[in-house]
């Protein structure tokens, strides 16, 4: 699965990543941080308003995998979903 940051500006590849994370920023703002293996601080992939957002749009990524998973698998069909996209753009707000 592909996620699309925030802003647009940056592609990810799901499987690639270490871990997304949840991180307070210094303006009071909550971060969705990916860290990669050579990645210590991690890149802010999106800013949201309050840690309930920010923990929705990880559990929406999450079901959006594990979709993504069992049509890849064979599991089930994809024409049995309506919409499956292979692509998550994080969510404005």
């Amino acid at each position: 699965m592909i996620i699309v940051n925030q802003n647009k500006t940056m592609i990810i590849n799901f499987t690639n990543i270490l871990a997304l994370a949840i991180s307070s920023l210094l303006d009071g703002s909550i971060a969705i941080k990916m860290y990669e293996p050579n990645n210590k601080t991690g890149t802010t992939i999106a800013r949201y308003g309050t840690t309930k957002r920010a923990k929705e749009v990880l559990k929406e990524i999450i079901e959006r995998n594990q979709e993504y998973a069992l049509v890849q698998n064979g599991i089930i069909n994809d024409k049995d979903i309506v919409m499956l996209s292979k692509i998550y753009e994080m969510p404005a707000e």
